[in-house]
This record gives C-alpha cells, structure tokens and sequence, in this order.
C-alpha cells in the first residue's frame, strides 16, 4: 500500500492519480498467472512451476484486498480546496477475472506465440474503444424481468 508521487503531492496539476492508470497492466498481469494456473492443472507438466504460480497466487488470495483495493481515498485540490473522495479502483474485476479464467470465456489460446490472444472488442463499445471485461461499475437496459429492469454500477476504464 505504498504512496505514489501523485498521491504524496495530493494530485495538485494532475488529471489522473497513478493508481488508476496501473489497474488495467495489474489485472492483466493477474489475469496470466490465473490463466496459467488453470492451464497447468489441466495438463500432466512441471510440479515445481505449478506449485510456484499457486503459492503465489495464495499470497495475493490472502491480501486480495490490499493488493487489489476495490476503492481507494484520493486527496486532489479543486478550486483551491482540498477535496478527499472515495474513488472506485478495482472494483468487482478480480472476481470477474477469476470467474471468466476458470470458465475459460474470453481468451483464445495462441499456439503458435505461446500465451492468449486479445479479446476483442464488442460491436455495442467499439465506439467506447473498450472491452466487455474492462467496464465496471452503470450498465443501462440490463432487466432481471421485463418489469423490473436492474441497472448496475459500471464505470468505463
């Protein structure tokens, strides 16, 4: 839980706070290694390697939300003031990422290079230049029934 510069100067002149701008390359890195997991258990292969990834992924299970904080309190000044807020961070995505990993939706396998190939972007966000996974938080039109429609939380990251 350390304290970026941007956090440190209390955002003053800056338009985004670091923590933000490293949650997509986190959850991909995390993403990998849940995938790679998966992928060992499923094959006859390396113990040492197997053992390796799982230990390590016990060790972020066990401080999931220190690692992984679902919000954080961001200082940044407006007009002068100092303005503390609580922001949406991670959210719901680690739990999306492992969901989606072990029902193997959303990657292919590229055989060829080794590792996943990029999920594509869906026709309804290509405009957002956004994926399916990487929304989180108000979603519009969802319906549990057609007379009681749901709307979520979901913010675009």
């Amino acid at each position: 839980n350390g304290e970026l510069t941007c956090c440190r100067l209390e955002h003053k002149g800056m338009g985004a706070c670091d923590r933000q701008s490293l949650v997509i390359p986190l959850l991909g890195l995390y993403g990998e290694l849940l995938r790679a997991s998966h992928e060992m258990e499923r094959e006859i292969g390396n113990a040492d390697a197997i053992h390796s990834v799982n230990a390590f992924l016990s060790e972020i299970e066990k401080h999931q939300e220190e690692v992984f904080p679902r919000t954080f309190q961001r200082t940044m000044w407006r007009k002068n003031r100092r303005v503390t807020e609580e922001v949406l961070l991670f959210g719901d995505l680690i739990d999306r990422m492992k969901a989606r990993i072990s029902s193997g939706v959303g990657f292919e396998i590229d055989k060829e290079n080794g590792g996943t190939l990029s999920t594509k972007a869906s026709e309804t966000l290509i405009s957002h230049r956004g994926s399916d996974f990487l929304r989180h938080g108000v979603v519009h039109g969802s319906a549990a029934s057609n007379s009681h429609p749901v709307v979520q939380i979901e913010t675009a990251l």
